[in-house]
């Protein structure tokens, strides 16, 4: 039997909400956010989903262990909160960490707008479940 890839996505924004539901088809996937609102559309969807302040360390290494094959930042709104998020991970020891940008600068192409519909199966991110 095939190992089931463990998949934290941080942020349940369009983009996080949209990964989450597609990674969750084929990994174990862990979504935190701190809006209740937006992990209770989601709990149905993936393993395991918590409402975590992600600025906590002490919260976020309760959930967060270096056992994760990969923890994917996705905190459009917030800058503060994404970089101590991706500096806390590091502490943690998670060995892949992969960070969202919200910026006017895109490189052609990606990330889709969210018009446009994802096309997964040339998504960057169908490598964690390749």
């Amino acid at each position: 039997m095939k190992h089931k890839k463990h998949i934290c996505i941080i942020g349940l924004g369009e983009f996080g909400t949209e990964l989450a539901r597609e990674l969750s088809r084929e990994c174990e996937v862990l979504v935190l956010d701190r809006d209740e609102n937006r992990v209770n559309a989601i709990v149905d969807q993936v393993q395991r989903a918590l409402i975590l302040d992600v600025r906590d360390f002490a919260g976020l290494s309760s959930v967060v262990t270096a056992d994760f094959d990969e923890v994917i930042v996705s905190i459009g709104e917030d800058l503060e909160a994404s970089i101590l998020c991706t500096l806390h991970l590091k502490k943690i020891g998670v060995r892949s960490i992969q960070a969202k940008a919200k910026t006017g600068r895109r490189p052609a192409g990606w990330p889709p707008t969210l018009s446009t519909p994802i096309s997964w199966t040339s998504c960057p991110w169908k490598r964690i479940t390749g």
